[in-house]
């Protein structure tokens, strides 16, 4: 009892110096984990300030108050992880509080102490979980910029749907216990930003693949395809004035817009040519993948170009994709939409995703399992080829060994057979941006022509 009580403590401070939990907080706190513990206080006034329990790791904190519930009969152990979401919730910072210290600081500081200060809590609240042990990622030299590709340790959880909530973005998730095999939701937090004169609720993702990468979801459970996408993505660009904001145009149950923190490879490619310039201006990026640019220091002139750009080659053909990415300075307006062309689907992917578009090709987690196949098979000083094609990890893959083997021969060490793996990653990647790409001069008569449209 002792060393839960101990837990207790150091968990209480944490939310005093981590989460501003105040004195009365911290009172009202402990005894609401005496009784989720279903233990006694100590006889000893409580110490929280104790050097020792300031150097403690809250994350083993969490996890030995989570082993003493299951212990004794708390908590089941099949929904174990989700309890210390329940326990950090109890000394954070509630729904209310939060959104109206994120006003305040708006208010009095501006948008992006405002902004900090949520992507700390969502992060110190471990609402938003450290990534697992193993995620690899390398660089890839393109024509026009560099390419990241990254093997995450785990694929992010897929939308399921209930009765209640209907669906993992509608508002009543804050603070459900979460669906079965789906992580709790009890420190969730959201937002409200009118987005376009309508109520969206932003929050960060639990499972990140780009620094502070976050949802904002539309206030009611609506399809996509509804309202005015780039009013809402130019609105949403200025609240995260460290970020971006992006959507895809594939139909959803519940609309939402996404975002991150602009550290992709696409900001820092130059334009390579001006296609026009008045009251706005429309350039062309130097960039692997087809992309316009729009520019404007009136937020409206850049929504009407940018739907237009949008609207036309969407319509054009069903079989084009459009990835718009909007985000501000301090004195423009500025919307990067890449409008690729069917290509040709090849064995990483169908077609580049959102993020591979702008710089970031993200592989299934199970890529890494296939990669150690294929380098144990071209390990072999005799190649079964025929093994190769019948396994589920390595058939997609066999012009690949084939290929390598042939360059290199059978019996490859291990360093070797990776590197050619890997090479061949990349150029797959460079070869689906130029496949899926349109010329410079497409991308000129793609504006010219949505222009003239009203």
């Amino acid at each position: 009892m002792e060393s839960v009580n101990k837990d207790i403590e150091a968990l209480l401070f944490y939310g005093k110096t981590e989460l501003n939990l105040s004195p009365e907080g911290r009172a009202f706190a402990r005894n609401r984990l005496l009784e989720l513990l279903q233990t006694e206080p100590s006889e000893e006034e409580p110490s929280i300030e104790e050097p020792s329990i300031e150097k403690t790791d809250i994350d083993a904190v969490l996890s030995r108050l989570t082993s003493y519930a299951v212990q004794n009969g708390i908590v089941e152990e099949e929904v174990a992880d989700k309890f210390p979401d329940l326990l950090m919730n109890i000394v954070m910072p509630s729904q209310d509080d939060a959104a109206h210290t994120y006003s305040r600081l708006h208010r009095d500081g501006g948008r992006a102490a405002a902004e900090k200060y949520f992507s700390y809590l969502a992060k110190a609240s471990r609402y938003v979980k450290k990534p697992k042990p193993g995620t690899v990622g390398w660089t890839v030299v393109g024509r026009n910029g560099d390419f990241t590709v990254v093997v995450p340790s785990e694929d992010r959880e897929g939308s399921e749907s209930g009765y209640y909530p209907k669906c993992q973005y509608c508002l009543e998730n804050i603070g459900f216990c979460g669906l079965p095999g789906q992580p709790a939701q009890y420190a969730k937090r959201v937002l409200p930003f009118d987005l376009d004169g309508e109520t969206w609720y932003f929050y960060y993702r639990q499972k990140q693949l780009v620094a502070d990468e976050f949802i904002a979801a539309a206030g009611k459970h609506r399809p996509s395809g509804e309202g005015r996408i780039a009013a809402a993505l130019a609105d949403l660009a200025e609240k995260v004035p460290a970020g971006f904001a992006g959507t895809t145009f594939e139909p959803k149950e519940h609309d939402y817009l996404f975002g991150a923190k602009r550290v992709l490879p696409i900001f820092t490619r130059p334009i390579k040519r001006v296609v026009f310039d008045g009251d706005y201006k429309v350039s062309i990026l130097d960039w692997n993948f087809s992309v316009l640019r729009i520019e404007g220091y009136i937020k409206k002139d850049l929504v009407r170009v940018a739907s237009k750009v949008m609207k036309y080659w969407r319509n054009y053909s069903e079989d084009n994709i459009v990835y718009p990415l909007f985000h501000c300075t301090e004195t423009s307006y500025i919307a990067d939409i890449a409008l690729l062309k069917k290509g040709k689907a090849n064995v990483l992917f169908d077609q580049p995703d959102y993020y591979g578009a702008f710089g970031v090709f993200v592989l299934p987690h199970k890529m890494k399992e296939n990669i150690l196949a294929m380098v144990a098979a071209l390990g072999e000083e005799k190649i079964d080829f025929q093994s190769i094609h019948d396994s589920p990890k390595t058939g997609k893959y066999l012009e690949w060994i084939i290929q390598i083997a042939a360059s290199h021969g059978a019996g490859l060490p291990k360093e070797k057979a990776l590197d050619a793996i890997v090479s061949l990653i990349g150029k797959t990647c460079i070869l689906a941006a130029n496949d899926f790409s349109v010329d410079d001069k497409e991308l000129e008569r793609i504006f010219k022509e949505s222009s003239e449209q009203n």
